[in-house]
């Protein structure tokens, strides 16, 4: 919870007392929530984080500068604007926690509403300028920013242990006090984490078990491969003998499907045996992955419940600056799951570099037929062709980006980028002969799969 009406009235009567004059000399919101306000007083300087969370909203000292955010808040530019080098005038309680300041001649409010979770910065006794993120209570820029009233707060005991002989002691306590709560809810997240990768393992670890499904599938079509000049297409059911490696001769009772040839039955055992044993290859892969990952969080956890030390400050992850990824390549890049690299373009101006720039001739040239999407290249060796699971793997990609991507159905064209021609004045579109089509139902495990796992290069969209 953020901090009670008490408990912000005791913070803002000591902001009132010694901070009253003190000037802000840098500010920052690197998140919609918080507000980094760097105050210089008299004969010291401190830091405050204003936060309007509805879980940890409070105005406290803050140890660690934050890190400037990859994209700055919209709020963050209309604070600068009007605040830097504003003096503090007063601090009141209304809903969250109100501050005064004044600079020049014209005095502004920044609110930290706790109750939905927004900052607002207004002028008093004008408009509305800006809110961190929309409010939910009506209020929009350009209406009157009234001032908070006084109001009779609460009697609920302070939560806040003060240190007598500390300067500024209520907004040292708040920021101890909220340290841990920040500290209980990381390890609360990341168990939750846990567990759901727990759940992923246990369902993975079921796909690696399937060893006696793939020697019974192996069994029977052996057995009608045995005997194929025998069967006639119309049964529903027949007990075969068939001879095993080892020698012995064993009976098969093989279920059939009367829509179907014998060879037909017999080929669709070897495949989905064939598959069947792929797919539990690729299950122990991404089994040691998780197991590595749940490592991790298990190792998280055990640091956080051991807790920050005394000179450090628990923050939340919005505040680490994520680096900006370089996007030095006109295309995402992807993994089948035969290990084949497969490049998708990310727009109509990186295609025309990806088909006519970057493709050989001999590389596999994909699209979604009939409809408006990214061009997609297969980057095979001279005298290779793409295997049945890349086509698959690839096909699947030009479907999800395109126009089609929500039908479940669809079809996509493929063809040797040799066979490409550019039309004139015609940003990103291609003339193409000896084309073939692939008809393609969407699998979603299959899709999730591509998308859960890109390379670097297909991060910087």
């Amino acid at each position: 919870m953020p901090l009670f009406a008490s408990e912000a009235k005791q913070i803002a009567q000591e902001a009132n007392g010694h901070l009253l004059g003190a000037f802000i000399q840098r500010l920052s919101a690197p998140t919609h929530k918080e507000a980094f306000l760097e105050l210089r007083m008299s004969r010291s300087s401190c830091l405050l984080v204003l936060s309007a969370d509805t879980q940890t909203g409070r105005l406290s000292i803050s140890n660690l500068r934050p890190n400037a955010p990859t994209q700055p808040q919209s709020i963050q530019q209309a604070m600068r604007k009007h605040l830097m080098g504003a003096r503090f005038l007063e601090a009141r309680v209304q809903t969250g926690l109100w501050l005064l300041w004044q600079n020049r001649q014209r005095r502004f409010w920044l609110w930290a509403n706790w109750k939905q979770g927004y900052l607002a910065l207004g002028e008093e006794a004008g408009p509305w300028l800006s809110f961190s993120s929309r409010p939910r209570d009506g209020l929009t820029s350009g209406m009157p920013c009234l001032p908070p009233f006084e109001f009779e707060v609460d009697s609920k005991p302070s939560r806040l242990v003060l240190v007598a002989d500390m300067e500024l002691p209520a907004l040292h306590a708040a920021a101890t006090f909220f340290k841990t709560q920040e500290a209980q809810a990381a390890t609360k997240r990341l168990k939750t984490q846990l567990v759901r990768l727990q759940k992923t393992m246990a369902k993975v670890q079921a796909e690696t078990c399937r060893m006696p499904h793939i020697e019974r599938l192996q069994a029977e079509g052996e057995a009608l491969a045995q005997n194929l000049s025998n069967l006639k297409r119309g049964a529903t059911s027949v007990s075969l003998e068939c001879f095993h490696p080892d020698g012995t001769l064993q009976t098969h009772l093989v279920k059939l499907n009367p829509a179907k040839t014998p060879k037909e039955e017999m080929e669709a055992r070897f495949h989905q045996a064939k598959r069947l044993r792929r797919g539990i290859e690729i299950a122990k892969a991404r089994l040691l992955q998780l197991e590595a990952e749940a490592q991790t969080l298990r190792k998280q956890i055990e640091d956080s419940e051991r807790g920050p030390s005394t000179e450090e400050e628990v923050r939340a992850p919005p505040l680490a600056a994520k680096a900006k990824p370089e996007r030095s390549q006109p295309y995402r890049e992807y993994v089948s799951a035969d290990g084949q690299n497969i490049w998708v373009g990310r727009g109509a101006k990186h295609n025309e570099v990806l088909s006519f720039q970057l493709a050989m001739p001999w590389h596999l040239w994909l699209h979604a037929r009939g409809q408006s999407g990214a061009h997609v290249l297969v980057p095979l060796n001279r005298n290779e062709e793409a295997k049945p699971e890349t086509l698959i793997d690839a096909a699947h990609l030009a479907w999800h980006y395109s126009n089609g991507r929500k039908e479940p159905l669809g079809e996509v064209s493929y063809v040797q980028a040799r066979y490409l021609r550019k039309p004139k004045g015609q940003v990103g579109a291609v003339l193409l002969t000896r084309e073939k089509t692939l008809h393609l139902r969407i699998e979603e495990a299959r899709l999730n799969r591509l998308l859960r796992r890109p390379t670097p290069s297909s991060t910087g969209e």
